[in-house]
Protein backbone atom coordinates (compact mmCIF):
# COMPACT_ATOMS: atom_id res chain seq x y z
CA UNK A 1 0.00 0.00 0.00
CA UNK A 2 0.97 3.51 -0.62
CA UNK A 3 1.99 5.83 2.23
CA UNK A 4 -0.69 8.34 1.21
CA UNK A 5 -3.38 5.68 1.55
CA UNK A 6 -2.15 4.77 5.05
CA UNK A 7 -2.34 8.41 6.10
CA UNK A 8 -5.89 8.71 4.81
CA UNK A 9 -7.00 5.50 6.51
CA UNK A 10 -5.39 6.41 9.83
CA UNK A 11 -6.91 9.90 9.78
CA UNK A 12 -10.31 8.37 9.02
CA UNK A 13 -9.94 5.93 11.91
CA UNK A 14 -8.83 8.74 14.22
CA UNK A 15 -11.85 10.85 13.23
CA UNK A 16 -14.22 7.94 13.91
CA UNK A 17 -12.70 7.21 17.33
CA UNK A 18 -12.74 10.92 18.21
CA UNK A 19 -16.39 11.25 17.19
CA UNK A 20 -17.39 8.25 19.30
CA UNK A 21 -15.49 9.62 22.29
CA UNK A 22 -17.03 13.08 22.00
CA UNK A 23 -20.57 11.72 21.69
CA UNK A 24 -20.06 9.54 24.78
CA UNK A 25 -18.54 12.50 26.64
CA UNK A 26 -21.60 14.66 25.85
CA UNK A 27 -23.90 11.85 27.03
CA UNK A 28 -21.97 11.57 30.32
CA UNK A 29 -22.33 15.32 30.88
CA UNK A 30 -26.06 15.03 30.17
CA UNK A 31 -26.43 12.32 32.82
CA UNK A 32 -25.12 14.74 35.45
CA UNK A 33 -27.69 17.35 34.45
CA UNK A 34 -30.41 14.69 34.54
CA UNK A 35 -29.41 13.80 38.09
CA UNK A 36 -29.84 17.42 39.16
CA UNK A 37 -33.27 17.56 37.50
CA UNK A 38 -34.36 14.40 39.33
CA UNK A 39 -33.35 15.95 42.66
CA UNK A 40 -35.29 19.13 41.82
CA UNK A 41 -38.31 17.02 40.78
CA UNK A 42 -38.24 15.17 44.13
CA UNK A 43 -38.09 18.50 45.96
CA UNK A 44 -40.98 19.91 43.90
CA UNK A 45 -43.04 16.79 44.65
CA UNK A 46 -42.39 17.20 48.39
CA UNK A 47 -43.20 20.93 48.33
CA UNK A 48 -46.28 20.34 46.18
CA UNK A 49 -45.89 22.86 43.36
CA UNK A 50 -47.80 21.40 40.38
CA UNK A 51 -46.30 23.70 37.76
CA UNK A 52 -42.74 22.93 38.80
CA UNK A 53 -43.47 19.19 38.92
CA UNK A 54 -45.02 19.17 35.44
CA UNK A 55 -42.26 21.33 33.95
CA UNK A 56 -39.39 19.34 35.47
CA UNK A 57 -41.01 16.07 34.38
CA UNK A 58 -41.30 17.48 30.86
CA UNK A 59 -37.62 18.50 30.88
CA UNK A 60 -36.60 15.04 32.08
CA UNK A 61 -38.78 12.85 29.89
CA UNK A 62 -40.39 15.03 27.22
CA UNK A 63 -43.92 14.10 28.33
CA UNK A 64 -46.59 16.64 29.23
CA UNK A 65 -48.68 15.20 32.04
CA UNK A 66 -50.79 16.54 34.89
CA UNK A 67 -49.15 16.72 38.30
CA UNK A 68 -51.51 14.11 39.78
CA UNK A 69 -50.67 11.67 36.98
CA UNK A 70 -46.95 12.31 37.49
CA UNK A 71 -47.28 11.50 41.19
CA UNK A 72 -49.14 8.26 40.42
CA UNK A 73 -46.62 7.35 37.73
CA UNK A 74 -43.57 7.97 39.92
CA UNK A 75 -45.02 5.95 42.81
CA UNK A 76 -45.23 2.81 40.66
CA UNK A 77 -42.58 0.13 41.10
CA UNK A 78 -42.09 -0.10 37.33
CA UNK A 79 -42.18 3.65 36.69
CA UNK A 80 -39.11 3.76 34.44
CA UNK A 81 -40.53 1.02 32.20
CA UNK A 82 -43.90 2.76 32.05
CA UNK A 83 -42.31 6.12 31.24
CA UNK A 84 -40.28 4.47 28.48
CA UNK A 85 -43.48 2.92 27.07
CA UNK A 86 -45.26 6.28 27.19
CA UNK A 87 -42.36 7.93 25.35
CA UNK A 88 -42.23 5.24 22.67
CA UNK A 89 -46.02 5.29 22.17
CA UNK A 90 -46.36 9.08 22.32
CA UNK A 91 -49.68 10.11 20.84
CA UNK A 92 -51.28 6.67 20.92
CA UNK A 93 -50.97 5.86 24.64
CA UNK A 94 -51.86 8.26 27.41
CA UNK A 95 -52.58 8.48 31.11
CA UNK A 96 -55.48 10.33 32.70
CA UNK A 97 -56.50 10.18 36.35
CA UNK A 98 -53.98 7.39 36.90
CA UNK A 99 -55.45 5.14 34.21
CA UNK A 100 -53.85 4.33 30.90
CA UNK A 101 -55.82 4.63 27.68
CA UNK A 102 -55.38 4.40 23.94
CA UNK A 103 -56.13 7.56 22.01
CA UNK A 104 -57.72 8.26 18.61
CA UNK A 105 -57.50 5.47 16.04
CA UNK A 106 -55.68 3.20 18.48
CA UNK A 107 -58.87 2.76 20.57
CA UNK A 108 -60.30 0.29 18.10
CA UNK A 109 -59.21 -3.24 19.13
CA UNK A 110 -59.63 -4.51 15.55
CA UNK A 111 -57.14 -1.95 14.23
CA UNK A 112 -54.67 -2.80 17.01
CA UNK A 113 -55.09 -6.52 16.28
CA UNK A 114 -54.38 -5.96 12.56
CA UNK A 115 -51.30 -3.88 13.35
CA UNK A 116 -49.96 -6.59 15.66
CA UNK A 117 -50.73 -9.25 13.05
CA UNK A 118 -48.91 -7.24 10.37
CA UNK A 119 -45.96 -6.84 12.71
CA UNK A 120 -45.84 -10.59 13.33
CA UNK A 121 -46.01 -11.39 9.60
CA UNK A 122 -43.29 -8.83 8.91
CA UNK A 123 -41.05 -10.41 11.57
CA UNK A 124 -41.69 -13.85 10.11
CA UNK A 125 -40.81 -12.60 6.61
CA UNK A 126 -37.56 -11.04 7.81
CA UNK A 127 -36.67 -14.22 9.72
CA UNK A 128 -37.24 -16.30 6.59
CA UNK A 129 -35.04 -13.96 4.54
CA UNK A 130 -32.30 -14.28 7.14
CA UNK A 131 -32.58 -18.07 7.08
CA UNK A 132 -32.31 -18.02 3.27
CA UNK A 133 -29.41 -15.58 3.24
CA UNK A 134 -27.11 -17.51 5.61
CA UNK A 135 -26.90 -20.70 3.47
CA UNK A 136 -26.33 -18.56 0.38
CA UNK A 137 -23.40 -16.83 2.08
CA UNK A 138 -21.94 -20.18 3.10
CA UNK A 139 -22.32 -21.67 -0.38
CA UNK A 140 -20.81 -18.77 -2.34
CA UNK A 141 -17.06 -18.31 -2.51
CA UNK A 142 -15.74 -15.16 -0.91
CA UNK A 143 -16.32 -12.40 -3.40
CA UNK A 144 -18.49 -9.43 -4.06
CA UNK A 145 -21.67 -11.53 -3.99
CA UNK A 146 -21.03 -12.90 -0.53
CA UNK A 147 -19.99 -9.45 0.72
CA UNK A 148 -23.30 -8.05 -0.55
CA UNK A 149 -25.19 -10.88 1.14
CA UNK A 150 -23.36 -10.23 4.41
CA UNK A 151 -24.36 -6.56 4.25
CA UNK A 152 -27.94 -7.65 3.50
CA UNK A 153 -27.79 -10.01 6.46
CA UNK A 154 -26.75 -7.15 8.78
CA UNK A 155 -29.64 -4.99 7.55
CA UNK A 156 -32.15 -7.83 7.90
CA UNK A 157 -30.94 -8.65 11.41
CA UNK A 158 -31.20 -4.99 12.42
CA UNK A 159 -34.72 -4.79 10.97
CA UNK A 160 -35.74 -7.94 12.83
CA UNK A 161 -34.38 -6.66 16.14
CA UNK A 162 -36.11 -3.29 15.63
CA UNK A 163 -39.41 -4.93 14.74
CA UNK A 164 -39.23 -7.29 17.72
CA UNK A 165 -38.54 -4.41 20.13
CA UNK A 166 -41.50 -2.50 18.69
CA UNK A 167 -43.67 -5.57 19.12
CA UNK A 168 -42.63 -5.87 22.79
CA UNK A 169 -43.41 -2.19 23.44
CA UNK A 170 -46.85 -2.60 21.82
CA UNK A 171 -47.55 -5.62 24.01
CA UNK A 172 -46.41 -3.69 27.10
CA UNK A 173 -48.73 -0.79 26.19
CA UNK A 174 -51.64 -3.21 25.75
CA UNK A 175 -50.95 -4.73 29.19
CA UNK A 176 -50.82 -1.27 30.79
CA UNK A 177 -54.24 -0.33 29.42
CA UNK A 178 -55.84 -3.66 30.27
CA UNK A 179 -54.36 -3.79 33.78
CA UNK A 180 -55.39 -0.22 34.60
CA UNK A 181 -59.00 -1.21 34.09
CA UNK A 182 -59.62 1.36 31.38
CA UNK A 183 -61.73 -0.04 28.58
CA UNK A 184 -60.00 0.88 25.29
CA UNK A 185 -63.30 1.33 23.47
CA UNK A 186 -64.58 3.89 26.01
CA UNK A 187 -61.43 6.04 26.26
CA UNK A 188 -61.92 9.79 26.07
Amino acid sequence: MDFDLWVKLSSLLLAIVGGVFLSNFQRWKGKGAQGELVEKLDLALKVGTPHAVAHLFFLLHGLKLACADIRILIERDDSSIVIDTLKRRRGSLGIKNGRFYFSDWNRNPTVRRWIVRFSQVYMLLISMLIMLTVPLILSIDMGSESAALIVLLFFLTGALISQYRDYLVAARAERLVVNSGFAPERAE
